[in-house]
Order: C-alpha cells, then structure tokens, then sequence
C-alpha cells in the first residue's frame, strides 16, 4: 500500500476520530521515514483512565513507494 503523508495524515485523523468516540485517548507512538514516501507509524488508542478495564488499540502502517 503507498501512501503520501498527506494520506498518512488523513488515515491518522480518523484513528483520533474512532478514538474520540470510543471515549478514548489516541497516541502516536513513533514514525519513521524509512526511504523517501516509506513511512512506518504506530498509533496507540487506549481507554481514558476512568474506565476499569482498558481497551489498546495498536495500529501500525508501513507504506512502500
């Protein structure tokens, strides 16, 4: 899958949209520019603190171009 950072910025927003409505806190971990348009993210959604039980959400996305 090839994505620019626009589209990887796009793809991003929508895990903190998925994450707002799950009541939750989303996270970039870490990204990485591999070669020129291969980026590596990872993305951590998890339950806000008030929950007892926590829910993790661990995306990651490695695109080649």
């Amino acid at each position: 899958m090839n994505l620019s950072e626009e589209e990887l910025t796009m793809a991003y927003n929508s895990v903190v949209n998925v994450a707002a409505l799950l009541n939750s806190d989303c996270s970039l971990i870490h990204k990485k520019k591999n070669t020129p348009g291969a980026w590596t993210t990872v993305v951590m959604v998890r339950k806000r603190a008030d929950a007892v039980e926590a829910l993790e959400i661990r995306v990651a996305c490695n695109s080649l171009s």
